[in-house]
């Protein structure tokens, strides 16, 4: 079992991409220093998942998915750590 952590800045204007796709998936927790939206490379703030400032997430992400994020408030900072499924 693989675990990689990482720091990922997003901004406001598109949607940045948080982690990679996985061809056997990954667990991935996530938490924000500003209120985000998660969804994919097409998502706004107005169909994103909203992520409240301070907040927490765990998510289970299929083979080959892809995960972006994107803030309404400038630049934010995302702590993401995943266990792959190997």
């Amino acid at each position: 079992m693989a675990v990689h952590s990482a720091v990922v800045q997003v901004g406001t204007s598109t949607p940045g991409l948080i982690y990679p796709a996985d061809p056997d998936g990954a667990h991935m927790h996530i938490r924000a220093d500003k209120a985000i939206y998660l969804g994919n490379s097409n998502m706004t703030a107005a169909n994103g998942y909203l992520l409240p400032e301070g907040g927490s997430l765990c998510l289970e992400i299929g083979p080959d998915e892809l995960v972006y994020a994107l803030s309404t408030d400038g630049r934010a900072k995302i702590y993401v750590i995943v266990t792959l499924n190997q």
